[in-house]
């Protein structure tokens, strides 16, 4: 039978009718009233729980599914309860509404599944698991749905009712079986920047098993020497291709292995480049009849870091090549960023020393901007990836040049963010050459 609302099985209306009981001489008779038939208003929840799966077993995730419908002839505001046993844990971000994700939500905590009209349904479904610690033999769970109404006179009723309980066995392997998850603390880095990969190696089986975690280093980074921790002790030393020794696992415990890596510089690695990197572990046990036996290897999933920064292309161009003293030289710079990263970027250096900046004349992608402060410097604000800024600007050659060419570079300089760490850059530009030609007179 489908759990619902405490009296659902009740007819629609609600019918009552009196008598009377009355003497007359020896006589003993009864008088009934009319009936009167009262229509039943309320909402009726009923609360469905499933799951696909016929066993679970230590580690591994199941999914259960509850249906939560309203069969009654009023709305209700109604949230669920998951109402997990001892050694259960629920499965983050695993929830999902009609089949639309829902991030954050938790069914242990309560999830408010809002206000449920009458013939209205919703399924829900999440993910519980096991403990390795776990010594259970069945893994139950069941539901507890809360709601409220309002009656045609305004007065609040609040009710709950519960789901069925299911029920699975859990069912061991009878040897060691290892699980291995790998995580990384960066899902985006910078060059320079250090990231720590975790191996988390539980045993999930009944048999204890002695454990190696292997992992190379991934391209485009450079293991952090003495950086190793075994369960949170210092390990010293270098990642060797042997692996970490994890020592012997038992059954339902975990050891946890760490170490870190450092991206390499911006020759080494380019923006928008995937760090790769996974693990797996071998080992042996030891079978009943005493012989030791080879673990089967076990392989994480590969975790990923995007390398971001920017990168700044700069080019001069001046016009005209050739020049007399005290003429004017028409100077453009287009500054691109290549990376995948935006930054704030400072131009400096944008007159050779034996010219002077023409005031008002820059332009900053055609609108007019500020002459350099006194540092000689211009800021042009964050400039985003994939975009390009064209500066413009006229300078005037000295009356007192005495070079017959002038050869200079520009310099951008800036800063950008990421992980809450700065970073700061620099970028130089081609070199351009004016030509100083002077008359006879």
């Amino acid at each position: 039978m489908t759990p619902s609302t405490p009296g659902a099985d009740r007819e629609e209306n609600l019918l009552n009718q009196s008598r009377i009981l009355f003497r007359s001489g020896d006589a003993e008779l009864v008088s009934y009233s009319n009936t009167v038939s009262t229509p039943i208003v309320g909402p009726v929840i009923q609360a469905l729980k499933s799951s696909q799966a016929s066993q679970a077993s230590p580690g591994v995730p199941v999914v259960f599914e509850v249906i939560i419908a309203n069969i009654g002839n009023r709305d209700a505001d109604t949230t669920i309860y998951d109402i997990m046993q001892e050694g259960t844990a629920f499965v983050p971000n695993s929830v999902h509404r009609d089949g639309v994700p829902l991030p954050g939500a938790d069914p242990v905590s309560g999830l408010y599944l809002g206000r449920l009209a009458p013939q209205q349904s919703i399924r829900i479904t999440f993910q519980l698991v096991i403990l390795i610690q776990s010594s259970s033999k069945q893994l139950s769970n069941r539901v507890r749905a809360h709601y409220t109404f309002r009656t045609d006179s305004g007065r609040l009723v609040e009710d709950r009712v519960w789901s069925n309980i299911v029920t699975l066995p859990v069912i061991r392997t009878g040897k060691p079986d290892i699980a291995i998850y790998l995580t990384v603390n960066k899902a985006r880095a910078s060059p320079g920047e250090t990231l720590r990969y975790t191996a988390r190696v539980a045993n999930m089986g009944d048999v204890s098993a002695d454990v190696i975690l292997l992992s190379s280093i991934p391209n485009g980074t450079l293991f952090v020497r003495n950086s190793i921790t075994l369960n949170g002790v210092l390990q010293s030393g270098d990642l060797v291709t042997s692996g970490i020794a994890l020592g012997t696992i038992e059954p339902r415990k975990e050891a946890i292995a760490a170490f870190e890596v450092m991206v390499s510089g911006a020759t080494i690695v380019s923006p928008g480049q995937l760090i790769n990197n996974q693990a797996r572990t071998e080992g042996t046990y030891r079978s009943s009849d005493g012989s030791i036996v080879t673990l089967e290897p076990s392989m994480s999933g590969t975790v990923s870091t995007e390398v971001c920064y920017p990168l700044f292309q700069l080019e001069v161009i001046t016009a005209p090549p050739v020049v007399e003293p005290e003429e004017i030289v028409d100077c453009t710079l287009l500054l691109t960023n290549v990376g995948n990263w935006a930054a704030d970027v400072t131009l400096n250096r944008l007159t050779h020393w034996q010219t002077s900046l023409v005031a008002g004349s820059i332009l900053v992608n055609g609108v007019p901007a500020a002459d350099p402060d006194a540092t000689g410097s211009i800021y042009l604000g964050n400039v985003a990836p994939g975009s390009v800024v064209r500066i413009s600007y006229r300078v005037q050659v000295s009356p007192f040049v005495t070079s017959p060419v002038l050869q200079g570079i520009v310099t951008a300089k800036y800063v950008y963010e990421l992980n809450d760490i700065q970073h700061y850059g620099e970028v130089n530009s081609n070199s351009y050459v004016i030509y100083i030609e002077y008359s006879d007179e």
